[in-house]
């Protein structure tokens, strides 16, 4: 099972840039599951990926992480993640 969390806070403008293009990147990526982390209310979560910058995307397959990128990416640079993180 491919999935994507994202970690993010309210406050955070970067993670706010950063929605709709991912969005519309998974459009294509059915497969994909994708689920958003508040990093103020799921603290143990956050702890547990050890999550320093926002926004984060961490990429997991079965549930092992198997790569993270941070800041807010162009369509075309997340693309070329998820080819290189799920090829």
């Amino acid at each position: 099972m491919k999935k994507i969390l994202k970690f993010e806070a309210e406050w955070c403008g970067q993670c706010k840039a950063l929605a709709p293009i991912l969005k519309k990147v998974l459009e294509n990526h059915t497969d994909i599951t994708l689920t958003t982390v508040d990093i103020e209310i799921e603290e143990d979560t956050t702890l547990k990926y050890n999550i320093r910058n926002l926004p984060t995307l961490v990429f997991t397959k079965d549930g092992v992480e198997i790569g993270r990128t941070s800041g807010v990416l162009t369509a075309n640079i997340l693309e070329d993640k998820i080819k290189e993180f799920y090829a």
